[in-house]
């Protein structure tokens, strides 16, 4: 059966201070609400979750089911994840493990380093194009992040006497999966004319 490994080392940046935007990482639900198509169905305690992602691809709908251990230094700012999962047709599956780091004062910065080892009728295309596809799903992440974080910034900096504040958004019941591939592939062609031109 064709495997492939992916290899994810990315930095993100949310514009908030880091004792405010830890907390939310080192909560699953939070971070789960932030993650378009993710639902939390378990917390299974000692750091184990188990959870669904629902991917849309038009009419299509993809559902995937996995579990992930989940260990904090809080004191270090860190979490080591492992994690491993199954597509509805037990077809497609991955394992994969990652260290993430936050770090800085006004401005958090994420580094996570880990990878992601596919088998099954995906693996071909996750030898391609997974590394953008993760990429524009961290994308997402910090989108749907960041408008909650200013939604509850708004909300503190109101009177009483203000207008309602906007409630904060919440991530789609399911991942746009042409959206996401989109993105994927406009990154992907940005990676190639770069390539290109170090070439030239």
């Amino acid at each position: 059966m064709e495997s492939c490994m992916i290899k994810l080392s990315e930095t993100i940046e949310i514009d908030a201070p880091i004792d405010t935007v830890w907390p939310i990482l080192a909560d699953p639900k939070r971070v789960v609400g932030c993650v378009p198509g993710m639902t939390l169905t378990a917390d299974k305690g000692d750091g184990v979750y188990e959870g669904t992602i629902s991917v849309r691809f038009g009419p299509t709908v993809a559902n995937f089911r996995g579990q992930a251990r989940l260990s904090y230094d809080h004191a270090a700012k860190t979490c080591d994840i492992e994690a491993g999962g199954v597509d509805q047709k037990g077809s497609t599956r991955a394992t994969g493990s990652a260290h993430i780091v936050a770090s800085g004062s006004e401005v958090t910065a994420v580094a996570i380093d880990g990878g992601v080892n596919v088998t099954g009728p995906l693996a071909q295309f996750a030898r391609t194009g997974g590394i953008f596809v993760a990429r524009a799903l961290l994308a997402e992440f910090v989108t749907t992040l960041s408008q909650r974080l200013n939604a509850d910034r708004v909300l503190n900096e109101a009177s009483p006497t203000d207008a309602p504040a906007q409630q904060a958004p919440s991530a789609s019941a399911q991942i746009s999966g042409f959206r996401i591939l989109r993105k994927a592939l406009l990154d992907w062609i940005k990676h190639l004319l770069g390539r290109n031109k170090v070439g030239f």
